[in-house]
């Protein structure tokens, strides 16, 4: 197999890698085919996975900068939301876990599936980060 030269050949190897649980040679072909430069779906891709990799790896802080990059540039997309979800779970930000993974429901479920709770719902996780929130869990 030939070196990679381009970003999509990057992303690629770094997919393979992945695929394989190489993850840290993963993060290190996902950053270069992002250095490269990807177009929208490659680029989701990549960031996506590479903060999946980082959170594999143990590298909450790094996984929370990737996951936030993908959410500024793909704002309300479910599939980012879910891994933003897990990463702060794994950071110790399940408050936070719960109300992107709630509003990502009230967001995306198909119309009348929240069987006209939606607004009380998306109301309810918008604010469940507040420090009553905190409290009602146990934490400070």
């Amino acid at each position: 197999m030939r070196a990679p030269t381009s970003a999509k050949d990057y992303l690629g190897r770094a997919l393979r890698h992945d695929k394989a649980g190489r993850e840290a040679q993963a993060v290190a072909d996902y950053m270069h085919a992002l250095k490269l430069g990807l177009d929208g779906a490659d680029e989701r891709i990549a960031l996506i996975c590479l903060a999946s990799s980082h959170r594999n790896l143990g590298e909450h802080d790094q996984a929370l900068k990737v996951i936030s990059r993908a959410r500024r540039r793909y704002p309300e997309d479910p599939v980012v939301e879910a891994f933003a979800a897990l990463i702060l779970l794994d950071a110790g930000q399940p408050n936070r876990a719960v109300r992107i993974l709630g509003l990502a429901l009230c967001n995306h479920a198909r119309p009348d599936a929240l069987d006209g709770f939606d607004t009380v719902l998306t109301r309810k996780f918008r604010g469940a980060t507040r420090p009553s929130a905190a409290k009602e869990s146990g934490q400070r």
